[in-house]
């Protein structure tokens, strides 16, 4: 977002810039093209000047409420498009008048040099923020090339789980137990690095979609490209041997190839708040909360690509309760891969 910011408000600048140029220097010129009314121009050329100077503030005055919706400060962009609008531009145009018609032009740069201000205190608070100024990326940075874990041809299991099951500690130590790769992270790293975008963007597809119009975001341009590198990833870790895969319905990407072994861990809602609350430090009320807005969108996004009903006990050839204890579904899982 900071870079989409930055790229947004240096080319903004530089068009603005251009148009600034052009009201300042050929006002006449440029009203002259609507009309020849000697007053119009007389008062539109200093007008233009005025509102041509306006342009650059305006850059960011427009920017900035539409970086806060996007980075979920909505009540941030909210209050700037209420400052600028009605706080700033009616109150200053009435006062400004007050001087004569060549003062009411003020409004126009004095309106947006504050409302950008706004903004700019605005985005030092979100730099402020915690998970902004100490933020640690869990994935490698765009660049930095991943690479497949050495492996050979033999398993592949796939582990879909309900939040807070913990399927994914369960798929990592059944690949400690057979000596195979494991991919969870590493999954997301790889396929960041095959379509170009953010392993945190991709990481986040299924928890950003919006509970209204769900199928919609999942449709659009950019997150489609995401879930098409996810594929075309989980492939080629099947393709290179051994594994177990953790989420993006692997199983059903990988519906087509053989010795696939698909998992599907669930526990008693009870037990599930209870480790969500004991591993993340939630409160009852947001386990439970995030509980059901991961399961969710879990579900929609493997709807989304199968059509298929995520829980459904026919898409899985293993289904396991974890309530029964972590290394039970472990023991279950490796010996259902010994005997088939």
């Amino acid at each position: 977002m900071q870079k989409t910011l930055t790229t947004a408000i240096s080319w903004g600048l530089a068009l603005m810039a251009l148009g600034t140029a052009c009201f300042v220097s050929v006002p006449e010129q440029m009203l002259r093209v609507f009309t020849n009314d000697a007053l119009v121009i007389e008062i539109g050329r200093v007008g233009f000047r005025f509102v041509g100077i306006s342009f650059l503030p305006m850059v960011t005055s427009l920017i900035f409420p539409v970086f806060f919706q996007a980075v979920g400060y909505s009540l941030k962009s909210s209050a700037l498009t209420v400052i600028r609008t009605v706080a700033l531009f009616v109150p200053l145009g009435y006062v400004f008048s007050r001087f004569g018609l060549n003062w009411f032009w003020l409004t126009f740069p004095v309106t947006e040099t504050i409302t950008s201000v706004f903004g700019l205190i605005f985005y030092r608070g979100f730099l402020e923020a915690d998970y902004v100024r100490n933020r640690k990326p869990e994935y490698p940075v765009l660049g930095e090339k991943p690479a497949l874990q050495p492996s050979k041809p033999g398993v592949i299991i796939t582990i879909a789980r309900q939040h807070g099951s913990s399927g994914k500690q369960i798929g990592k130590l059944v690949a400690q137990r057979l000596g195979i790769p494991f991919y969870y992270k590493e999954m997301i790293a790889l396929a960041a690095h095959e379509s170009g975008l953010d392993a945190e963007f991709i990481s986040d597809i299924h928890k950003n979609a919006p509970d209204v119009l769900r199928e919609l975001y999942l449709s659009t341009g950019a997150v489609r490209y995401a879930i098409d590198a996810q594929k075309k990833i989980i492939r080629r870790i099947a393709d290179n041997g051994s594994c177990v895969i953790v989420g993006r319905a692997a199983g059903y990407v990988l519906r087509d190839y053989e010795n696939v072994v698909r998992v599907f861990v669930h526990a008693p809602k009870k037990y599930r708040i209870q480790r969500v609350m004991e591993i993340y430090g939630d409160t009852p009320e947001e386990a439970k909360r995030n509980i059901r807005r991961s399961d969710k969108a879990r579900s929609a996004y493997y709807h989304h690509i199968s059509g298929k009903h995520w829980s459904d006990s026919k898409n899985y050839d293993l289904v396991l309760d974890s309530s029964a204890g972590i290394e039970k579904a472990v023991d279950a899982i490796v010996n259902f891969v010994s005997e088939k």
